[in-house]
């Protein structure tokens, strides 16, 4: 079993504590703003000159069809949220969900899910990416087409030591996969599949160090201690190939995680802890290594919430982590996903 969690270290429950000075914020109320609570998933942050932006999928009907958008809002100081707009196509004869962001050459863009539904073993049936660049002149959305084959992004790119561009999620199975930038050219990307010899781990997120890739995937196989246990993949070619996946040492819920590393050198992954029960989404927490290594070692609590919270995004700002996720509706009954946006700002200072 890889050891992605220091075995020196304790992880439990009763050792959760939230970091100090932590801010809460709600991007988007669902029910307020909507007046019923609908899907809504998979919230994303970005920085771009004065403005934050976010997005994240919306769904009248039932998550993961074709009536699937992106949309999202802006805020001036990441604490009010305004300016709701629909960055897909009005009326596309096809899903558009969830997106990464990524700045390149002075433009921003949204780098988003296109696909048709489920159709047989294809949970997403055509699944591509498509670009959405950023007018700022016209001050509006710009469709660029698809740059990409068979990728739904789950995490920020990721610019690694060679040039290229690596964008870490999964494929039209719904099983882990990673696409390849070619170069500063984020029109083109190469799309690869592990193979996870017949299980289901996916939702791939990554740290790079030089020509080594690790992914750190959601696992929704293997139960180790009554618990799901994060796997992992590993790479010595930038990506383009991996090894065999691994379970590792670390509990985490069948959930999406999110990697990223701070400015400090502190590699740092978000994801659910298994509070009470393997499947629990109601603790949402962040890990972080010593500065300029990989195993994580120190854990806080960024949040918890009874209904669950899920799907974590983050970016490093002006002395700040900004954590955007899906926090379950206060007001929803049943259904999947029916989410609000919420931001937590925790001082990079408190970690």
């Amino acid at each position: 079993m890889f050891e992605l969690w220091d075995n020196s270290k304790a992880l439990n429950a009763d050792s959760l504590k939230n970091p100090e000075n932590i801010k809460y914020v709600f991007i988007h109320k669902t029910f307020e703003e909507e007046g019923d609570c609908i899907f809504l998933h998979g919230v994303a942050i970005a920085k771009f000159k004065e403005t934050f932006f976010s997005n994240w999928g919306n769904n009248w009907g039932a998550e993961n069809t074709k009536t699937e958008l992106l949309r999202g809002k802006r805020s001036k100081d990441g604490l009010v949220w305004e300016q709701l707009e629909q960055i897909s196509p009005v009326d596309a004869p096809f899903a558009a969900s969830h997106a990464v962001y990524l700045e390149s050459d002075g433009v921003l863009r949204c780098l988003a899910a296109h696909f048709h539904g489920a159709v047989g073993d294809d949970c997403f049936y055509g699944l591509c990416l498509d670009s959405y660049a950023y007018d700022e002149k016209n001050d509006k959305w710009l469709n660029e087409g698809t740059v990409a084959d068979n990728i739904w992004p789950m995490a920020q790119p990721v610019k690694m030591s060679n040039g290229n561009y690596i964008i870490s999620g999964c494929n039209s199975r719904w099983l882990a996969a990673v696409a390849i930038s070619d170069g500063e050219n984020i029109h083109k990307w190469a799309s690869h599949s592990l193979d996870v010899e017949g299980k289901v781990y996916t939702e791939a997120t990554a740290w790079a160090f030089d020509n080594e890739i690790m992914l750190i995937l959601r696992n929704q196989t293997d139960i180790t201690d009554e618990n799901y246990n994060a796997a992992i993949a590993l790479s010595n070619d930038y990506g383009v190939t991996f090894g065999k996946c691994m379970l590792t040492n670390l509990p985490m819920v069948n959930s999406k995680p999110f990697a990223g590393r701070l400015a400090d050198g502190r590699n740092y992954l978000i994801f659910n802890y298994p509070h009470t029960k393997k499947d629990d989404r109601n603790c949402l927490v962040i890990a972080l290594t010593k500065p300029n290594e990989r195993k994580l070692s120190t854990i806080y609590e960024i949040d918890f919430w009874q209904p669950g919270l899920a799907y974590p995004y983050a970016i490093e700002e002006s002395g700040s982590l900004y954590v955007t996720y899906s926090a379950r509706c206060a007001e929803a009954t049943m259904g999947l996903n029916l989410n609000d946006a919420k931001l937590a700002i925790i001082p990079i200072a408190s970690l």
